[in-house]
């Protein structure tokens, strides 16, 4: 029987060849004897995770016109609040996707150092998000379970269902 050396699949492709490199670090090796020459680099990459705070402030100039008149500058029209939209995209997967309670994700954004109210977690998961609630409302809670209902099985595992 032949058995290779290699397992298998493990020719594979190079997992960070198209990662965005945020820093770079050039570690030096200990002890480089007098003579030593320098041939390049061994590269090492690490992936990690940043969450924190990130505060902007829009500072919209005001002017004040010969007429008297004042004219503000406005706010870039992704702006939809004092909720970036990354901070917004966080809370809507953590709740929707992760299963994660309002309580939790407010004391996570508390601890994560977000000046935020369990108010403002609240409306920002409920508000505006009809299309969400109708996939319940027409899918789980109408169709979901029927107890006139009768569902049966065969030995080769195949689910049927009749009303």
């Amino acid at each position: 029987m032949f058995f290779s050396k290699k397992r298998p699949g493990s020719k594979k492709r190079k997992k960070n060849r198209h990662l965005k490199i945020h820093d770079t670090l050039s570690i030096s090796p200990e002890n480089i004897s007098e003579g030593s020459r320098f041939k390049g680099y061994d590269d090492y990459i690490v992936q990690d995770l940043v969450i924190k705070p990130y505060n902007i402030r829009f500072r919209m100039q005001r002017w004040q016109t010969p007429s008297g008149e004042y004219i503000t500058g406005k706010l870039p029209e992704h702006i939809k609040g004092h909720y970036n939209i990354n901070l917004v995209g966080y809370i809507l997967h953590q709740y929707y996707h992760a299963d994660v309670t309002q309580p939790l994700i407010f004391e996570q954004l508390l601890e994560l150092g977000i000046d935020i109210s369990s108010g403002q977690v609240n409306r920002i998961i409920n508000e505006n998000k009809d299309i969400f609630h109708a996939e319940k409302v027409g899918g789980v809670l109408k169709h979901g379970f029927n107890p006139k209902m009768v569902i049966i099985s065969d030995d080769a595992g195949q689910f049927n269902s009749f009303p």
